[in-house]
Formats: structure tokens, sequence, C-alpha cells
């Protein structure tokens, strides 16, 4: 039996879009033992997956330590889904046989198996979704680069007309401020579907969302529906209340990801950012952008008008929201 290890990315979205990658990993080798190592952070969406073996998770080490955990397991083969220098070397020092990844970052002499796709030229578009970078990587290992192995159907599980909905909104990102909705929008969506009665609001976020999200309970004229969550939630708890959650309203982020890999309808808001490449995965979810003749800039801080979001008025997002809550 086949021993593989998947060096995971250290970023929850990332870490996400690389399932289907895992899961394609699995179905084109059922016999093999498939382990993934994480950060200790990310370890319960690790669990989440069916085809993931073991979660071997990390707390903030060094790489040495890394590097140890990974050799314990005696496996045959790494893949190393970050482009990273210190997760190619993780491995080689873990002396893992096989060590497959994507060349770069001075990293070509760590890997025993370096996979260099063509390049795409600006005439081949916005490019791919992220996605791709992953499946590309398993179909180098013989495994199918279908999608198909992604993520459920969004509302799988029908909402009951007759009950308050319950609704989560992740209103930071951790990139910047360039891919954050304005505090008052998400306010107004807020007040303009409540109900009477009693639609619940969950704020979701890092502690480093906290104050854009008491912005947002302030503005609210019912603050007693709105929860602010955020730096409150392990990340098990977080899962625990997206699951709960009829929808989620969000900027560009890991949690509208996650999300997505647990079925929940996400209305997505894109500005600085682009939906092609890293927008949500799955049937039953929307984004609402207003295109810029600057976006997508990709840029952390906007240096002029931040006219891609403002430009996204509350009304639409909420139609949006109503949309997925009704379907």
């Amino acid at each position: 039996m086949e021993r593989i290890v998947i060096r995971s990315s250290n970023w929850l979205g990332d870490a996400v879009m690389s399932v289907p990658a895992v899961r394609a990993l699995k179905h084109g080798n059922p016999a093999a033992h498939i382990a993934v190592v994480t950060p200790e952070k990310l370890a319960d969406v690790w669990r989440l997956v069916a085809e993931v073996d073991e979660v071997i998770a990390f707390p903030a080490a060094g790489i040495f330590r890394v590097a140890k955990l990974i050799r314990a397991g005696k496996f045959d083969t790494g893949v190393i889904f970050p482009n990273s220098l210190r997760t190619a070397l993780e491995m080689w020092l873990a002396r893992v046989p096989r060590r497959t990844g994507y060349a770069g970052h001075s990293r070509r002499w760590l890997l025993t198996d370096v996979f260099a796709p063509e390049k795409r030229t600006p005439s081949s578009g916005p490019g791919e979704h992220q996605v791709h970078h992953y499946l590309r990587l398993a179909a180098h290992l013989g495994a199918s680069a279908d999608a198909a192995f992604g993520f459920p159907d969004a509302g799988a599980k029908k909402r009951d007309p007759g009950k308050p909905a319950r609704i989560a909104i992740c209103a930071g990102a951790e990139y910047g401020p360039a891919k954050r909705w304005l505090p008052e929008r998400f306010a107004e969506v807020v007040q303009t579907l409540d109900d009477p009665a009693g639609s619940h609001w969950q704020l979701v976020g890092t502690a480093k969302d906290r104050e854009v999200a008491e912005q947002i309970v302030t503005l609210c004229e019912k603050p007693a529906n709105v929860e602010n969550l955020c730096g409150k939630t392990t990340l098990a708890e977080l899962i625990a209340v997206l699951r709960a959650s009829d929808a989620l309203l969000t900027n560009d982020t890991g949690t509208m990801h996650l999300a997505t890999l647990l079925g929940v309808p996400a209305v997505a808001i894109f500005g600085s950012t682009e939906p092609a490449l890293t927008g949500p995965l799955g049937r039953g979810h929307t984004v609402v952008r207003k295109r810029a003749e600057c976006s997508p800039c990709f840029l952390r801080e906007c240096p002029i008008d931040f006219r891609c979001m403002k430009e996204v008025e509350a009304a639409t997002v909420a139609e949006a929201l109503r949309g997925v809550l009704s379907s």
C-alpha cells in the first residue's frame, strides 16, 4: 500500500481549494493511505474530508519539528501544494523518497519530481480557477483532474420558510482592506432583510475583524438580532456556525470557501480580486461585483477611490441574498 503525505497550504481558502485534488488522488489510488500535514489551526478542515485517512497537525513549530513528524510516517510520496521553499525543505529533511511539487522559489533541487506546466499567455484570458492549480499537480501523479471531486451543491438542506433565517456574515478579509465591502452597506442589508419573526445574524471572523463587526452591530437598528462572534470561535465552532446557517454573506475570504465545502449558500462580494480565479466553488452560490476599469487589481489597499466596492449597492446584495434564501 502506497503511503502518500500531502503538505497543506497554511491558509484556509487555499487549503479548501486543494480538497478536490486530494479527493482526486484518493479516487485514483483507492488503496493508498492519504495523510495531510497541516498547521493545527486548519486540522478541522481536513477532518471533514472523508478521503483523508490521517491528519498530521503541527502547532506553530520550527521546520525540523515538522520534518520529524513527516519522517515518522514513513511515507513513499510527498505532494507539496504550497509553492514555498520551506515546505519543500520539510519534505527533503523528512527523507520522503519521492517529493513532488511545482518548480520555483529556488526549490527545484529539493524535489525529485518537478512539475512545471506550460506558462499561460495573456491571450489565454484571466486564467484558471485556483482549484486547477492543485488538480494539475494531482493529474501529474496520475489522478483524474476532474473538479467534480469538489463540493456539494449549496442549499441541499432546505430552509423552513416559517422559521427565522439564520445568516452568517464575514465582513473582514485577511489579505487587506481592498477586499472588504463597506460596513454601512452590510448593516443596510441586515436592515433591509430583517423580518418581524427575528432573523438571526452572526458576524464571524478573526479577532482582527472584531472592530469592523462592532461597527456593523452599532449601525443596525436591531442590534439584539446581530451577534458579533469575531475572534470568539475556534475553527470547529466556525464550522458549526456555518452548518447551522441558511446562508453566508461574505467578502472574498477563506470563510467563503469553507462554506462552499459545507454546502452552505454563499453570496460573495468581489472587487479587487477575480471570481474566475478564486470565486466560490460548486453550484448554488452568487457572486456580486461591479466591474470597474481598474479591477481586478489584486492590491491590498486601494490607491484611489475604492470604486469597485463603493459601486456595489446594498439593494443588489440584499436581492442576491434573498434569492439564495428562497431557492
